[in-house]
């Protein structure tokens, strides 16, 4: 991992009347590709780096975080950031007073997600107040590139029609923007709901031969659905956390009682004692006959 170190002093602060081609429209829009790192910066607006292809680290404030393909984040103004590893990358920064687009609908100000992915004051989102990401799935990701490209076009064009054509087409990005958002956020809610629900019901359980299927079941949700939360909020199988309680608690009665090994098998939902072999053996290196010879408590 790379950090970014700077000193607050020496970061250049890019004022963006003096980015835009237009005296009456504080918008900029600019398109990086290949090998394109931007050291640590600062804007007087809102910054929307949009990227399309390939994978770069971003820093924003004191934080690094992996930005591949697909992901949008909105920096607030004044918060210092920049990009590094930025090979054979290509995407948008789209920078903009708000005002461009709240003129166009006041009420969008109400919008949470509004308020988190675009707005200039500290608002914290995801424990943080200096910006806010998301990863974009499709109809959204293409959706997205065509504005982007159409915004690009007009900010080239920069005829006497343009501002009231990129006023339009970037009222409309950032209402895609925030939709996605939200409803990202509310899958994530979704997700640590299952999450909590599952595993509480793992551990009522573990006693119990309870299958996956089941604990989905459950949940309201497939085992397939509850197999891709698990792989993508913990990084393991259902089945692999489920094997990690009963291993707990085997592991515990076998050096805190002298239990047979067929009633703790029974007891920790193992099928039979063969099974628990085979379980710790995979997980341990070893028998539980020998777990209990090396950790028996005196």
């Amino acid at each position: 991992m790379v950090f970014f170190w700077y000193n607050i002093n020496m970061i250049k602060n890019f004022k963006l009347s003096e980015h835009t081609k237009f005296n009456r429209l504080p918008f900029a829009i600019e398109k990086y590709s290949g090998y394109c790192p931007s050291e640590m910066h600062t804007h007087d607006c809102v910054d929307i780096t949009f990227n399309i292809k390939g994978t770069m680290l971003a820093s924003v404030g004191d934080m690094t975080l992996d930005f591949y393909e697909g992901c949008i984040m909105a920096v607030s103004g004044n918060v210092p950031h920049g990009f590094a590893q930025t090979k054979d990358c290509e995407g948008y920064s789209i920078m903009f007073d708000p005002f461009i687009v709240e003129s166009r609908n006041p009420k969008i100000k109400e919008s949470p997600g509004y308020h988190s992915m675009i707005t200039l004051s500290s608002l914290p989102v995801d424990n943080s107040p200096f910006y806010s990401s998301a990863e974009l799935r499709e109809p959204y990701f293409s959706q997205l590139k065509e504005l982007a490209e159409r915004l690009m076009y007009e900010y080239e064009q920069a005829d006497e029609y343009s501002p009231s054509v990129i006023t339009g087409l970037l009222y409309s990005f950032v209402v895609t923007f925030v939709r996605q958002f939200e409803q990202s956020n509310a899958a994530k809610a979704l997700d640590r709901n299952i999450l909590h629900l599952s595993s509480e019901i793992m551990q009522r359980n573990v006693a119990n031969k309870i299958s996956i299927k089941e604990i989905a079941a459950a949940c309201n949700i497939s085992e397939q659905h509850l197999h891709r939360i698990y792989r993508k909020v913990r990084n393991k199988t259902p089945l692999q956390i489920l094997t990690d309680l009963r291993m707990q608690k085997a592991q515990y009665l076998l050096v805190t009682t002298s239990l047979s090994l067929s009633k703790i098998a029974d007891k920790c939902g193992f099928y039979d004692s063969s099974h628990m072999n085979k379980v710790f053996r995979k997980n341990c290196g070893m028998l539980p006959a020998q777990y209990r010879k090396e950790n028996l408590q005196e």
